[in-house]
């Protein structure tokens, strides 16, 4: 009796842990595309900040070449300026004059439409994955959009550095939480002796 008590006690403790893990496990990656999603559109506010600025010192967009290819230099962006009819009139990592036309670009036909567009696309410019984020703005009486991209590369390794912080974390948290469960466990374990041993007591004093 006593070893079948303690046998089912076991059982229970191990589906138990298994079963806060596994809740844990599935938590967790939810979490975890949860954070990168806000993540990235933090990152995006952050862009859209940098194109506000950058838009009030335009004086002539039609001479902004080198004002985007100062702006790269200083924080390593990449900075395009598009008019209207979608002729990009300024870059920051190629030469603007053999560019094609960007009228169709997802992220500027959003513009267009939007308050701001964006997307994550493969660059064959600069042969990278960037986030894309484009904005519309007007200027003697025209309108521009000025793009400003980053590298997915760096928002990956930045958010995997978060991450570990935050899966670190997540192992304390489990950690505690198996030590909480093993202490239950135990004092359960001890009452349920205690039970046994004066269940025992009855039993000897009716013979």
């Amino acid at each position: 009796m006593n070893k079948k008590l303690l046998a089912l006690h076991n059982i229970f403790f191990r589906k138990f842990f298994l079963l806060f893990i596994t809740i844990f496990l599935i938590l967790g990656l939810i979490v975890y595309f949860w954070i990168k999603q806000i993540y990235i559109d933090q990152i995006k506010i952050d862009l859209l900040h940098n194109i506000d600025i950058i838009s009030l010192q335009i004086d002539d967009p039609k001479n902004s070449n080198d004002f985007a290819k100062k702006i790269h230099k200083n924080i390593n962006l990449r900075v395009t300026i598009i008019d209207e009819n979608g002729v990009v009139i300024a870059e920051s990592n190629k030469d603007y004059k053999v560019m094609e036309n960007h009228i169709n670009r997802i992220e500027i036909v959003q513009a267009r439409q939007k308050e701001y567009g964006s997307i994550i696309r493969y660059s064959h410019t600069i042969k990278k994955e960037l986030l894309y984020v484009a904005k519309r703005f007007k200027l003697q009486d025209k309108y521009y959009y000025i793009r400003m991209a980053r590298d997915t590369n760096s928002i990956n390794d930045e958010f995997i550095y978060l991450s570990l912080r935050i899966g670190f974390m997540f192992f304390l948290f489990v950690l505690l939480a198996f030590y909480i469960s093993l202490n239950i466990s135990k004092d359960i374990e001890i009452q349920t002796m205690k039970i046994l041993d004066f269940l025992r007591e009855i039993t000897k004093s009716k013979k």
